[in-house]
């Protein structure tokens, strides 16, 4: 994620193997959308005017504060990471390099008509074996 870049909003990916940041951005978004849902169900459920109000104060300011700890840790984790780059002893490619290539694949062409019916290949006509 980017500099300035906002938080995703269907991040659910929060195994041990994943940074802080985005563990606690997985608990945020279903924070977020579970209150979207009760606030879009309380008015079925619930008699009471206030009932869709109350869900969403309670469910909002949780998710704002899980999203922002997120990008806060996030921002964190980025500063560290750049320090680490910093100590090491060759800089970042420049802008024009290109990287090498690991290799290319290619598959063979098909040589002769696909069909008994199809017009001959270009170099001439082949007949069928046997």
């Amino acid at each position: 994620m980017a500099t300035g870049e906002l938080l995703p909003l269907a991040d659910l990916r929060a195994g041990a193997d994943r940074p802080l940041s985005r563990r606690t951005a997985a608990i945020a978004c279903p924070t977020g959308w579970g209150t979207l849902g009760a606030v879009a169900l309380a008015p079925l459920v619930a008699t009471a005017w206030w009932v869709p109000g109350a869900v969403m104060a309670a469910g909002s300011p949780a998710a704002a504060v899980l999203g922002i700890r997120a990008a806060v840790r996030r921002a964190g984790e980025q500063r560290e990471a750049a320090r680490w780059w910093a100590q090491l002893p060759h800089g970042p490619l420049p802008a024009g390099a290109r990287r090498p290539r690991r290799g290319r694949v290619s598959l063979p062409r098909a040589r002769g008509p696909a069909h008994p019916d199809a017009p001959p290949h270009r170099d001439g006509p082949r007949t069928a074996p046997g």
